[in-house]
């Protein structure tokens, strides 16, 4: 219900699967969403949907990469493995530094 209530809320120009928009965790009002994403991310992990908890993961991890403040690198091979999402992981291993870093020339946005 939360993380409905969050998707309910946000702006139309807001889009959380087009991987280019970043929810600073400094803004006390993001955390709480982070912290949703993050339990929910477990949550899956624990009643048998690792692709699912992988992609929650994937969401939190997108929206703030740099600091990553719910700890998303740490459980992302964990659920990456056990939803056999092999090539993928390999993939990421092999892009995440450039990616994180050609990220600022992009010009991501920012709330």
């Amino acid at each position: 219900r939360c993380l409905f209530t969050y998707e309910c809320a946000m702006s139309t120009q807001f889009s959380l699967v087009d991987g280019r928009c970043r929810l600073s965790f400094d803004v006390e009002h993001n955390k709480p969403f982070f912290k949703a994403l993050r339990w929910y991310a477990k949550y899956l992990g624990k009643k048998g949907c690792p692709r699912s908890a992988l992609e929650f993961t994937k969401l939190m991890l997108s929206l703030d990469p740099h600091r990553d403040p719910y700890g998303a690198l740490i459980s992302l091979d964990y659920f990456a493995l056990r939803a056999e999402q092999f090539e993928w992981l390999l993939d990421f291993a092999a892009s995440f530094t450039a990616a994180m870093f050609d990220g600022e020339k992009r010009g991501d946005k920012r709330i």
